[in-house]
């Protein structure tokens, strides 16, 4: 076929001619041959070879699995190769439908028997060529796959996730991870799974703070239904030794100078990634001996410890040292030094506190009633470190009250609180002050007056109901009973020809204004006659008062 060129660009005499070369079908071979001729008639020619498209199909090579072999797990590694670029590939496993490859693959829970695979790849022209093995499974122990650690280097006591997954057409009874460290078993984790015939199985081996360095070996072993075992090593895990003493930076030490009794607060910033801190300690020397500890703790979890030297009012003056001291979880220690603290000096304090104001109220009161007592406190050296009410009653003491001072404006308080049995009679009050140096002050209070109870209740409004029945029916009995020191107890005695034939014992009503009632349960053979009734009472202090032949019953017959 020949085609006329046409002049493109340039000239007659030196320009560029093209062409336009009909469709051909596909894997046609064109020779195309230029033919260019001058107005004098010379030629020139120049001649190409043309393939309009590839037809050759790739060669596949299945590199895994192999002809002929029997494998012993029902996972397979499938490598291929082919011999030119392609757009798609793929596999077709015991004639199933085709699976889209991207690179190597594992055949999964093959099961036992024999097997043909097939593999496809077309090019980039569109041309597919496929190869096709056959090889056999024949697994007795479970398959064990895609085993995974994380993180493989980790720190004590962080965790390390374990997962794989496990196969077996006869079942998985179990799975466990051994961790082993120079040929010793450190740890055994189980895995958890779906059971069955498998799937993923996971665990976590939660290594301690206290966990040793070193390289740690992990393996997989899965159990069967039918009792067979297989073993896979996974990654190993690496847990540095720590060998190092924490870090102690950003020291502080506040306030500095300081007066006797005022808190030392201490802080510092410590670190140590490996193994952790154990403890932090603030030691507190002066002139080259320990005087106190501070334990240290950071409660917010940043690595800022923090503790409180509380200084007494008596802790001599002079240069105090600090170290802080760091333990890690290994035993690693450190020492860093800390800012002095200076105690100032103060007089020597000689005096006892002045005590002022006292007062109590109130001075005369029934027993069971609070008696308040105040007094004003002041020791402008020392500062007061208790201040007591002693309660005193015939030369002899008869309790203390402990005073505070919750303002904190030197109003120390307290309160006696007197018994319903509290003997009456004269009490004296004492108030005793002592300082942080152990000065005594001692001050007489007003003295309280308990009136002295020796007259019993008082019985008022009895009453009777019904008071004319025949036996079998129930009477019942009131009183109004009252008394300063309060009622023990009150009975109504039931007397038939001066003889008390019953006792009721009677109970407050739920009203709290002194009512008693009780209710006499005559039977159907109680006696027919005048029964009387009588109404005693006890008071707290055992004084006592009956009230006789208050009322009467008439029982008929």
């Amino acid at each position: 076929t020949a085609v006329e060129m046409s002049l493109n660009s340039g000239s007659a005499t030196d320009g560029n001619w093209t062409a336009t070369i009909p469709a051909q079908t596909a894997c046609t071979t064109l020779n195309i041959t230029i033919v260019a001729s001058d107005a004098e008639g010379n030629e020139d020619t120049e001649t190409h070879e043309k393939h309009w498209r590839d037809c050759s199909p790739p060669e596949v090579t299945i590199i895994s699995p192999e002809e002929g072999r029997t494998y012993d797990t029902s996972s397979v590694d499938l490598i291929y190769a082919v011999n030119e670029p392609t757009r798609w590939a793929g596999y077709s496993m015991d004639g199933a439908e085709n699976v889209t490859l991207i690179g190597n693959t594992t055949l999964e829970k093959l099961e036992n028997g024999p097997h043909n695979l097939t593999v496809y790849a077309e090019d980039l022209s569109g041309n597919v060529g496929s190869n096709t093995v056959n090889f056999e499974v024949f697994a007795i122990a479970p398959t064990i796959s895609d085993v995974k650690v994380t993180p493989t280097y980790a720190l004590p006591g962080e965790s390390i996730n374990i997962s794989a997954d496990i196969f077996d057409y006869s079942g998985i009874r179990w799975v466990m991870a051994f961790i082993t460290k120079e040929g010793e078993v450190a740890w055994t984790t189980w895995l958890s799974g779906p059971g069955g015939t498998g799937g993923v199985y996971t665990g976590t081996w939660r290594t301690m703070i206290f966990t040793e360095g070193g390289i740690y070996n992990i393996s997989i072993r899965a159990i069967d239904t039918e009792g067979n075992e297989a073993l896979k090593e996974a990654p190993k895990v690496e847990i540095p030794i720590d060998t190092e003493a924490p870090i102690v930076l950003d020291i502080t030490v506040s306030p500095t100078p300081a007066e006797p009794g005022i808190p030392i607060n201490i802080s510092a910033e410590v670190r140590d990634d490996l193994s952790g801190i154990r403890s932090v300690r603030g030691i507190v020397n002066r002139e080259g001996e320990d005087v106190a500890t501070v334990f240290m703790s950071d409660p917010d979890r940043d690595g800022i410890y923090t503790g409180t030297w509380r200084t007494m009012l008596f802790t001599p003056g002079g240069i105090y040292n600090i170290d802080i001291g760091a333990t890690d979880n290994k035993g690693n220690e450190a020492l860093a030094k800390a800012p002095d603290v200076e105690i100032l000096e103060i007089p020597v304090d000689t005096e006892a506190p002045i005590i002022s104001d006292i007062v109590i109220s109130p001075t005369s009161a029934e027993p069971g009633t609070p008696i308040r007592i105040s007094a004003e406190v002041r020791d402008d050296l020392s500062g007061v470190r208790s201040v007591r009410g002693i309660i005193n009653r015939e030369g002899e003491t008869i309790t203390t009250v402990f005073m505070a001072d919750p303002d904190k404006d030197g109003i120390y308080t307290g309160t006696w609180h007197t018994m319903i049995y509290t003997e009456g009679g004269i009490y004296n009050i004492d108030i005793s002050a002592t300082d942080n140096r152990g000065n005594d002050a001692l001050a007489e209070a007003h003295d309280v007056e308990i009136p002295v109870d020796t007259e019993g209740p008082t019985i008022s409004n009895v009453t009777v109901s019904p008071n004319h029945v025949p036996p079998g029916t129930s009477i019942n009995i009131s009183a109004h009973v009252s008394d300063p020191s309060g009622v023990r107890w009150v009975r109504a005695y039931i007397n038939k020809e001066g003889e008390t034939v019953i006792t009721i014992f009677m109970s407050p009503t739920g009203s709290g204004e002194g009512v008693y009632t009780g209710t006499w349960h005559t039977m159907i053979y109680t006696e027919a006659g005048t029964y009387s009734v009588d109404i005693g009472a006890t008071d707290s202090r055992g004084n006592e008062a009956l009230e006789r032949n208050i009322r009467e019953i008439e029982i008929i017959s």
